[in-house]
């Protein structure tokens, strides 16, 4: 196998982005039928949230460690490892990180909000880096 390509982005679960955008369209169609309110302002941020899980990443892959990002694309939590073969997925799904001997749980990595695809190729390549 080749070496994987890095950094590798682990995207937001696009049904939820959707659901955001059919919810913020209908609350602002609603408020403007019956008239601007705080029911508007709610609507915008509900819109600009659901623009966010489309464009950012929620989680970069980089050669030296995880970056768990906001909708802003700023860097809130970084775990760092070795090499990507430190990382280790469970047969549940969580990912694990092994350093100086000690194995810690990745915090963050929420599956039914992240993109599935992206996370198969994220499994991917941390086998890629065992073998």
């Amino acid at each position: 196998m080749s070496a994987p390509q890095l950094p590798i982005e682990i995207k937001h679960n696009q049904v939820m982005a959707i659901f955001m955008l059919v919810c913020a369209l209908f609350i602002l169609a609603t408020s403007f039928l019956v008239g601007v309110s705080l029911n508007t302002l709610t609507g915008v941020i509900i819109l600009l949230v659901s623009i966010g899980y489309f464009v950012q990443p929620a989680v970069v892959v980089t050669e030296s460690g995880l970056e768990h990002r906001n909708l802003l694309g700023m860097t809130l939590r970084r775990t760092d490892y070795d090499s990507l073969a430190d990382l280790s997925v469970e047969p549940d799904g969580s990912l694990w990180v092994t350093r100086g001997g000690t194995k810690e749980k990745v915090r963050g990595m929420i599956r039914f909000l992240l993109s599935g695809a992206d996370l198969k190729r994220f499994e991917d390549a941390i086998r890629a880096a065992k073998a």
